[in-house]
């Protein structure tokens, strides 16, 4: 798998910004995408170095690995949103081919809005964006 992108090995709120912003200018669903999510939300889990998620998600995309269609599915882009978040607002898409998602929540209450080609999209990059801010709030916090 090569990123032609931002590299994602910047600490795990850089990573998940980095992801954010691929998923957000993608052009439709995307398997290594949603390769990439799937092993972004297991490095939560484990604290896996970021070079072992790419090797995963390369893995997973080669043998077919049944993992959620996150850029396809809002029910699996939905899974993403954080505790203490809520969709606030998903529309589109508008005249401009565009739509539209807001994630609203956390301590202290944040706003997530992003625009990307569907909805899934826009509420998988919202979610992304939300778990960065958690994860930097944890960071800091030690929580």
């Amino acid at each position: 798998m090569t990123n032609q992108h931002t590299s994602l090995s910047v600490g795990r709120s850089g990573e998940l910004l980095a992801l954010a912003d691929r998923v957000e200018a993608a052009t439709g669903p995307d398997r290594e995408l949603d390769a990439l999510v799937a092993a972004s939300q297991i490095r939560a889990i484990e604290k896996t170095s970021f070079g072992a998620i790419e090797a995963w998600a390369a893995a997973a995309i080669s043998n077919r690995w049944n993992f959620p269609r996150f850029t396809a599915s809002l029910d699996a882009a939905m899974a993403l949103v954080p505790q203490l978040h809520t969709l606030f607002h998903l529309c589109g898409p508008y005249s401009d081919n565009r739509s539209r998602a807001t994630i609203a929540g956390g301590r202290p209450v944040c706003f997530y809005e992003v625009t990307a080609v569907t909805p899934a999209l826009a509420l998988c990059a919202a979610a992304l964006r939300a778990q960065a801010t958690n994860n930097t709030i944890s960071e800091e916090t030690g929580r």
